[in-house]
């Protein structure tokens, strides 16, 4: 299958972001005893936040807001919403500019007395939107980063990795897409290595420095960034799948959201989700641009030849010098010389009414 390019490929794996000196970058990691880091020898060290902190450098602060056996679900059994307030409430406290979003594990439960999935799975994609939401709406204005939950290698704790895979990631990405927001996905980077995991639930040691690594390359790799010509908006290239939202609204696949090249019709603020590769669903989020009128719209000026004569009511039509019809004008008698026309190509266009001709030069 199709690759990422090297270039964006290569920004993902080794670009450095280097943190403004006098201000430290708040990141709040919400999630469950994954993310506690429950039961592990050395937790303060070696749970992955710890381990992400080491790795961010110091001019980060991130802090652990993990809480065991949460859901992401407010009717789960132990909604991180209330069973896990007062580190729910930290982690808005904090005033993060980052917030690494976990949760979904616990989700999965629909045996040993716990009907989480089951009863509940239609109200994931609410649930989960609202707390995209809850953080996103901070006055700090934080990145939320969605992240795909780890594989279960055991049915231990009622886990079910198989509606982890099948049931909540697509809900998850489903959210992702509308949101406009980052995806990661640890789902497939820990795939295939049960030695990672002391329990077949959760990481040891190894596991978790694993699980951090992944999270720090994808925040050195969020640098990506719109091309724009006038209206023309150019993606990075050799994404899986791409998703244009303007003013945080998906553009639909009809009018090109979905393209590598999207030609902005209307003014407003832009940016575009990128799948950063064919092999997981990792995404990243470029920084917005914006598109004004006058990169919408240029001026048309009209050459009259001598004998030209004011268009009666009607239509003027503007071919292309091929002979191709250009473009459809409503005109009347007192039409002006110049009009504001949507954006054509430059060149020399021939155009007809029903009495005369003339041309439109496009400078």
């Amino acid at each position: 299958m199709k690759s990422l390019t090297p270039q964006l490929a290569f920004l993902i794996l080794f670009s450095v972001v280097s943190p403004r000196a006098a201000d430290t970058i708040h990141v709040s990691c919400v999630g469950n005893s994954i993310t506690d880091g429950t039961g592990l020898a050395g937790r303060d060290t070696a749970c992955y936040p710890a381990r992400l902190q080491r790795l961010l450098g110091p001019g980060y602060n991130v802090l652990n807001c993990g809480v065991a056996g949460t859901t992401m679900l407010k009717n789960g059994n132990k909604p991180y919403w209330t069973f896990g307030a007062s580190l729910f409430r930290a982690a808005m406290s904090f005033l993060p500019k980052i917030v690494i979003l976990d949760l979904g594990t616990n989700d999965s439960k629909g045996s040993g007395g716990v009907d989480n999935w089951p009863s509940h799975k239609d109200e994931f994609i609410y649930d989960y939107a609202a707390m995209v939401d809850t953080f996103a709406n901070l006055s700090s204005r934080p990145k939320v980063w969605a992240c795909y939950p780890l594989p279960a290698y055991s049915t231990a704790y009622n886990i079910d990795s198989m509606v982890i895979h099948y049931e909540i990631q697509p809900k998850i990405k489903a959210v992702v897409l509308a949101k406009g927001i980052p995806l990661i996905d640890l789902f497939t980077w820990m795939s295939g290595q049960p030695s990672l995991f002391a329990d077949g639930i959760h990481p040891n040691a190894a596991g978790y420095l694993k699980m951090a690594t992944k999270i720090y390359q994808m925040l050195q790799s969020d640098t990506l960034k719109i091309v724009q010509e006038k209206n023309r908006l150019q993606a990075p290239s050799g994404g899986s799948l791409y998703q244009w939202y303007r003013q945080g609204t998906p553009v639909a696949a009809a009018s090109g959201g979905t393209a590598e090249v999207l030609i902005a019709k209307d003014t407003g603020t832009y940016k575009v989700s990128v799948g950063v590769s064919h092999a997981n669903d990792d995404i990243l989020v470029t920084g917005p641009v914006h598109v004004s009128t006058s990169d919408i719209d240029v001026r048309v000026s009209i050459a009259l030849r001598r004998d030209y004569a004011p268009p009666v009511n009607g239509y003027t039509r503007l071919y292309h010098v091929d002979g191709s019809l250009a473009l459809v004008i409503k005109t009347s008698a007192n039409s002006p010389p110049s009009t504001l026309l949507p954006r054509l190509p430059s060149g020399v266009y021939l155009a007809k009414t029903q009495n005369t001709a003339f041309r439109y030069i496009v400078p």
